[in-house]
């Protein structure tokens, strides 16, 4: 069977086959963008949180370096003074990281790993600075 279509006919059914490839990309980009927000929602500002904790630890690991060099009664006191502030920091925004939706299992395993370090790091600073304010650096 032969079809003779006429110039028109062409032209209509050309022009109509690339309405619909238009609509199909733009139905599967429209899905894609979609999809792409989705992801944005579930990650977004948890990098934050975790940079606000790396730089709160980084302070308290500074200060501690800081605490041995520098034998300046004031400073001393400021670093002691400021820990608890820092402690606050860290473990405010370790939890809000652990309570954000959308976290993987290993993503969750490694916020409580973290969490569980940091405990331990935090309870072992008090005795380290008592030891090195009664000079006792070996022990320390």
């Amino acid at each position: 069977m032969k079809l003779n279509l006429s110039i028109r006919n062409k032209l209509i059914a050309g022009f109509g086959l690339l309405v619909v490839m238009t609509a199909i990309i733009a139905a599967l980009s429209w899905q894609q963008t979609s999809a792409l927000q989705e992801t944005v929602k579930l990650t977004q500002g948890k990098e934050a949180l975790l940079g606000r904790a790396e730089t709160a630890v980084w302070e308290l690991r500074w200060t501690l370096a800081q605490y041995i060099l520098v034998t300046d009664p004031d400073y001393r006191k400021k670093v002691l003074d400021d820990e608890p502030r820092l402690y606050e920091l860290v473990h405010k925004n370790l939890s809000a990281f652990h309570n954000a939706p959308g976290l993987s299992h290993e993503e969750m395993a490694g916020a409580e790993a973290v969490q569980e370090s940091f405990t331990k790091y935090s309870n072992s600073r008090p005795r380290f600075f008592q030891l090195i304010s009664d000079n006792k650096m070996d022990e320390a």
